[in-house]
């Protein structure tokens, strides 16, 4: 057996050599988000005009408190305008949009239903209806809420030169259970290691689906074209591939519920992996073709979305070690122990970044421990999602139940 133990290690090396060098880009970066924050300067004094864009399906329960935190906006109500795209809808969306005070369109396509379809029927809708009226949209999703400041910190980033801004998300239900805790700390490990990271180091963020904002003008002539189940993905890279630069704006602090249990969890994180394997096949052409031109914030993008298929392969290169070692005469008797021993200080790593992450941004701690504690029970199954991805790249969007209705003011206390 001493020949498949010596393949299993030429194979551990080969996915190593191919695993190292996404990873080491992203660890290198990381460790931008435990500097002082970088900020920016505005380089224009003026008030932008924002259409508020909202796609909505079957959201009835939880779409008004949204337009209430919006209409509660410190921003000139002149500058800004709520539209709400009914898409597909069922429920009386629609009616509790309209009672809110949104301009409302109804749009009824059962071949193409999903957000970037109602994206981008909407957005034309607008500029054919308000011309010149707006020079820069905001999106929300329906369950989301926004805090008072939000759109006066967008404009703040737009006027500081970037054509595209993310705000910073917040977990609306943090202590619901393990689950959504561990999410909160997710989102928290994203905000600061991620997107923070990416302004102080100047490479571009990605946006996370929901609260974010850009210029009109960064569409170009196209509009709104986005084609796979994470729009979000997709629009950040064609951003990105057009010298854009995306900024997080951590004053601009806006709420998205979270999935409850662990059976959500898992789909909803193997539509973002497909997703995200879907736009590596679209438009890795032409990131490599923006890398070639010398547009190094794409390279950052091809890294991220290679990590999809990273994380994929560490599941086959950790059987091939671990197959490797309990093969050989040699290294048997060290298999099991170091499987625990690594066990262990994995465990101990993720549950020490989530807590390391409540500390940096000043969090309770007692609240979150649960989640810290548990935190590698939601994180090591990335990888296994990961190669499920990879192997079966098809998934479609269904609606996660809302738990409860909140509106901004319940969301008191949680920061």
């Amino acid at each position: 057996m001493e020949w498949l133990s010596a393949a299993m290690d030429i194979l551990t090396i080969v996915l190593a050599a191919v695993i190292l060098p996404v990873m080491a880009w992203q660890g290198i970066v990381t460790l931008f988000g435990l500097l002082p924050r970088r900020r920016r300067r505005p380089l224009e004094d003026r008030q932008y005009r924002f259409a508020v864009v909202i796609c909505a399906r079957n959201e009835e329960a939880v779409i008004g408190h949204l337009i209430e935190s919006l209409k509660a906006q410190r921003y000139p109500k002149e500058s800004y305008r709520v539209f709400v795209i009914a898409d597909n809808c069922t429920d009386n969306t629609a009616g509790a949009a309209e009672k809110g005070g949104a301009t409302v369109f109804e749009r009824f396509n059962p071949e193409k239903r999903g957000k970037g379809y109602a994206m981008r029927w909407g957005l034309q809708k607008i500029q054919e209806l308000y011309s010149d009226a707006f020079d820069a949209v905001c999106v929300f999703d329906a369950d989301n809420l926004a805090e008072e400041n939000f759109l006066a910190e967008m404009n703040k980033a737009l006027c500081s030169g970037a054509e595209v801004a993310t705000g910073y998300l917040e977990p609306k239900n943090p202590q619901d259970s393990w689950t959504s805790g561990c999410y909160a700390l997710y989102w928290l490990m994203m905000m600061r290691f991620y997107h923070e990271a990416r302004n102080n180091c100047g490479l571009s963020n990605t946006i996370t689906g929901t609260g974010f904002a850009f210029k009109l003008s960064a569409l170009g002539e196209d509009g709104w074209n986005t084609a796979t189940i994470t729009e979000d993905c997709e629009f950040t890279i064609q951003q990105v591939c057009a010298g854009h630069h995306i900024a997080a704006v951590r004053e601009a602090v806006f709420y998205d519920e979270q999935p409850v249990t662990q059976a959500v969890s898992m789909r909803q994180r193997f539509r973002w992996l497909v997703g995200t394997i879907q736009c590596g096949k679209q438009c890795l052409p032409a990131v490599w073709r923006s890398v070639r031109r010398g547009n190094w914030r794409a390279l950052d993008m091809a890294v991220h979305v290679l990590s999809v298929p990273a994380m994929a392969l560490m599941v086959p290169m950790t059987l091939a070690s671990l197959l490797a070692m309990a093969l050989n005469p040699v290294t048997m008797p060290f298999a099991l122990p170091y499987m625990i021993v690594s066990g262990v200080l994995n465990w101990l790593a993720i549950s020490g970044a989530g807590l390391l992450v409540t500390l940096l941004e000043k969090r309770p701690v007692r609240p979150l421990l649960p989640a810290v504690l548990l935190l590698p029970l939601f994180m090591i199954p990335m990888s296994y999602i990961s190669l499920a991805a990879l192997l079966h790249p098809k998934a479609e969007w269904k609606p996660i139940a809302h738990s409860r209705s909140k509106s901004v003011t319940d969301m008191a206390g949680l920061r």
